[in-house]
């Protein structure tokens, strides 16, 4: 019976965990297992956009896994293992193995104090460098503290100190490396830097040769992982390769039920020229074929670069979801072999508070499905299942990598995508540019919906929640032509409430409000059946009727007294209501213009009141 594994990495696009990822990819491929890998960021991150990609860690409580590798190390750069214990806590009833550091349960540990060891007695021994620096990194992450302790250990053996002037702390990012470099290199010029990872020592190298100096004949710099950049530099890197694949497999093993007695893995020396050792010769046979390897990447560079610019200008013109899925299948349609699948909430989007804290809806719903040239159907489905049944029993894949949709602080859904879809170099392009899509069609949702909002607030009145004048004459001017078209006689009765005033004055102007609110009512409920009500001024009402007969007329200014007054029978105030109305209705014989029956109704009503009171 095949089972489902999760593993949580903190991304698939940092070179560092590329190895890790794979390793696993590779191994579960040669069963009918699957892995789930779910790319978030290290958690509790100060970084505001890495911080709310965590939400993606909480999918996996809903998915029913056997058993779980966590990338430990780089979880936690920035929260310390604490925080991640702490999270883990909740999957208690599955086996989890740890990789990187050490801790409670399974823990398979890269021996990063031994390995720091041992680049820096290569440093010592072949070298005999006596002043060293070094760039660290984040303070709480565990291996950059063994890495750090490796190192100072060694030093102390062989009588050597570390000045605090010699030791900045990064964050293991390229810039923390450079900004390193030139903050120890404004003290002084020491004859080693030893970074806490490669990524920082190529920051450190570049900052050393925007000066005089050189590396390594002024200063030798060493790393930490061997990354693929680090051999492809200038002055290639001299660092350590980190055993991912045995960890890896080992992991799985042990997920498997094979309890094994080694946890403890030191990483391989791999020695270039940034230490000053000299460039070891190649056979011939070899260093071809890592030139060509190394050709075949560039091209393919180039194509995917290529790639990314069409991305950029196919998707900009996206205002809405459908605009989307037609790009999208236009996208994969060129790119046979895809694998993925657009999983969005049903109720839009979801605003994060806690990362980690996060709850999925209980039903996701697939948008866009793309399945080796096919496109699937859009559906909802069940949040547990992660995808839909139907997807599984295609059997294309058992690797899956699942990456937040978010755009600042507010969640969207998912992406789940195969292994192939992921390594192309285009696609966290892509996932970029779907984070950003997706954003703004939600603008524009927005934006849309606040102009109806604002637009039907110009039109009302905001006493009384009925149409104002302008709402009015939007309605009823242009309903009026077409309606003397129809042979209809259209009629508009102007109304005002009687004794407003002294009602103001005896009772305040809150009771004057009331019988306003009161008189709309009124009115609203009396001309039900598709007559246009407005409030037009202070007391002012006027009524638009499609159509009135000669038969009628008489009967509507009457029958609405009587209605007012089975109104105020229920009006348990110490004041009534009382209005007095107007009519004017189009004749053909007269021929009146929509702005003369207005002025009618209003003369009639004028007519009323004068006449009422003599």
């Amino acid at each position: 019976m095949s089972k489902n594994y999760a593993m949580m990495i903190t991304t698939t696009d940092d070179i560092y965990q590329e190895d890790v990822w794979k390793s696993l990819r590779d191994r579960v491929s040669e069963s009918d297992n699957r892995v789930f890998f779910f790319c978030g960021k290290p958690l509790n991150s100060p970084y505001g956009n890495q911080r709310y990609s965590n939400i993606i860690f909480k999918l996996i409580e809903h998915l029913p896994m056997d058993g779980m590798i966590v990338q430990s190390g780089a979880l936690t750069y920035y929260s310390g293992n604490g925080c991640l214990n702490d999270f883990l806590r909740q999957f208690s009833d599955i086996p989890i193995v740890k990789l990187a550091e050490k801790g409670q349960g399974n823990s398979l540990v890269l021996n990063n104090h031994e390995s720091s060891r041992m680049i820096c007695k290569h440093l010592l021994d072949q070298h005999g460098y006596k002043e060293f620096a070094y760039i660290s990194g984040p303070p709480n992450n565990y291996e950059a503290k063994e890495r750090l302790n490796g190192m100072l250990s060694i030093l102390e053996e062989y009588g050597l100190k570390l000045n605090k002037s010699r030791y900045y702390e990064g964050d293991f990012t390229e810039i923390s490396g450079y900004k390193g470099a030139k903050e120890i290199l404004e003290h002084d010029v020491p004859r080693v830097i030893v970074c806490g990872n490669d990524e920082m020592a190529l920051g450190a190298i570049r900052a050393i040769h925007e000066g005089p100096l050189k590396v390594p004949e002024d200063i030798a710099v060493v790393g930490f992982d061997d990354i693929e950049s680090a051999k492809l530099q200038n002055v290639p890197l001299t660092t350590v390769k980190q055993p991912f694949a045995k960890l890896v497999n080992r992991a799985y093993d042990i997920l498997q039920g094979n309890h094994l007695d080694q946890n403890d893995f030191i990483g391989e020396l791999q020695v270039r020229e940034s230490c000053g050792c000299e460039q070891i010769v190649q056979e011939a046979d070899t260093e071809a074929i890592e030139k060509n390897f190394y050709m075949g990447k560039y091209n393919n560079s180039l194509s995917h670069y290529n790639r990314m610019i069409y991305m950029a200008t196919h998707f900009t013109s996206v205002l809405n979801l459908e605009s989307l899925k037609i790009k999208l299948i236009d996208y994969f349609n060129t790119f046979h072999g895809s694998e993925i699948y657009l999983c969005l909430f049903e109720q839009g989007k979801i605003d994060i508070v806690d990362p980690l804290k996060f709850e999925y809806p209980e039903h996701m719903r697939l948008y866009f499905g793309y399945n080796h040239g096919e496109v699937l159907k859009e559906e909802s489905f069940l949040t547990k299942k992660g995808l839909p049944d139907s997807i599984f029993k295609r059997k294309y894949s058992n690797s899956f990598l699942i990456y937040p949709i978010l755009f600042d602080k507010t969640s969207y859904g998912y992406i789940v995508c195969d292994d192939k879809t992921a390594e192309d170099m285009s696609f966290i392009v892509l996932k970029n540019i779907l984070d950003t899509a997706i954003s703004r069609v939600d603008i524009y949702d927005q934006i849309e919906s606040y102009s109806k909002k604002m637009e039907g607030l110009s039109l009302k009145d905001p006493l009384t929640g009925i149409l104002n004048r302008r709402g009015f004459d939007n309605m009823t001017r242009k309903a009026f032509a077409s309606q003397i078209l129809a042979g209809k006689n259209p009629s508009i009765i102007y109304c005002d409430v009687n004794n407003l005033k002294k009602i103001n004055d005896t009772y305040g102007h809150d009771a004057g409000d009331l019988v306003i609110k009161q008189a709309a009512l009124t009115l609203e409920q009396y001309f039900k059946n598709g007559e246009v009500v407005a409030r037009i001024g202070g007391d002012e009402f006027v009524v638009y009727i499609e159509h009135v007969t000669e038969n009628s007329i008489a009967s509507i200014c009457r029958d609405f007294k009587t209605f007012i007054h089975s109104h105020n029978m229920d009006f348990n105030y110490p004041f009534t209501l009382s209005m007095e109305v107007g009519l004017s209705v189009y004749s053909n014989l007269e021929n009146q213009s929509y702005d003369i029956l207005m002025k009618q109704a209003d003369l009639a009503l004028y007519e009323k009141k004068y006449n009422n009171r003599k």
